[in-house]
């Protein structure tokens, strides 16, 4: 059962990861590719910045930090790694 959902899982990342492709060749013809980049970027960091406080609700690695000194320097590395 746990082979199948991986292949499964697998073959989803594969589909997404292909219409995405797709996506971007139609989308630069028609705004450029800095332009696709930077739109792209920006809903992405959209999109994470609205689930955080849904997936801190939801952890259940205890790897993750609790206190808020230690999410605060997550956050800021993050931000580094994303600017770099």
């Amino acid at each position: 059962m746990k082979r199948m959902r991986s292949n499964l899982l697998l073959l989803t990342t594969a589909l997404i990861w292909g219409a995405a492709f797709v996506a971007q060749a139609y989308g630069t013809e028609h705004i450029g590719p800095w332009t696709f980049n930077c739109v792209r970027s920006v809903i992405g960091g959209f999109t994470l910045t609205l689930l955080m406080p849904l997936l801190d609700r939801i952890r259940t690695d205890t790897k993750i930090p609790a206190n808020p000194a230690e999410k605060r320097l997550h956050l800021k590395a993050g931000i580094f790694c994303g600017l770099f």
